[in-house]
């Protein structure tokens, strides 16, 4: 996966199976392993690297941001 960014949205990665090393802007790179939980902020350069060849399933979250509003009163 090509080092990318989702400008307005999170990311949150879940590693379910495999071994990688994650990069992630103003943190670095670090191993991804089953367990691990990882936020990427919005607009955060981030990569999955050097996956292993038994390979990598994630649970990865993201979704457009939304902006909030208030809902008139009775509608």
């Amino acid at each position: 996966m090509p080092d990318h960014v989702h400008k307005y949205k999170p990311d949150l990665i879940y590693v379910l199976k495999g071994k990688a090393t994650f990069f992630m802007d103003g943190v670095g790179e670090f191993p991804m392993e089953p367990g691990n939980i990882i936020l990427v902020p919005p607009n955060t350069l981030h990569a999955m690297r050097r996956v292993q060849k038994e390979g990598l399933l994630v649970y990865n979250v993201f979704s457009p941001a939304t902006k909030y509003t208030k809902r008139a009163e009775g509608k």
